[in-house]
């Protein structure tokens, strides 16, 4: 029994250690004294997806990608970010669009995607975002 446990806790060890453990360095900061919301862009440079979840047509802020006035959130990704920008996103640029509150309060989501509009966009290569110390800052 104990060579079973020792075996299991061996192949656990393995798989955990041969994972390229993600990293949680892109850090989104808000300095302004409004309600944020941004999404991400990895294969065009179109906005792909509302900022805002939505369960039985309505709004869930609990999904969102949404930053609160004067502060910051760190974005996780399954792998390193350079390898994330460089073989997942389109030219190896990652495009981050940012909304106001008032922006997401006055426009409808069919309109923010179909006529694609935003507050700010971010076009990034891993080159700017170490520039930036990955920190990529609204306004």
């Amino acid at each position: 029994m104990k060579f079973v446990a020792k075996l299991f806790y061996s192949i656990i060890l393995l798989l955990v250690a041969g994972c390229d453990i993600g990293d949680g360095k892109l850090t989104i900061v808000n300095n302004t004294d409004d309600t944020l919301f941004y999404s991400f862009s990895y294969d065009n440079d179109s906005i792909l997806s509302y900022p805002i979840g939505q369960i039985d047509g309505k709004e869930n802020y609990q999904d969102s990608k949404i930053i609160l006035p004067q502060s910051e959130i760190r974005e996780p990704v399954m792998a390193k970010w350079e390898y994330f920008i460089n073989e997942r996103c389109k030219d190896s640029t990652l495009r981050i669009f940012f909304f106001t509150r008032d922006l997401i309060k006055t426009i409808s989501k069919d309109s923010i995607q179909k006529y694609q509009v935003y507050s700010k966009r971010e076009k990034l290569k891993v080159k700017d975002l170490e520039l930036l110390k990955w920190r990529v800052t609204y306004p």
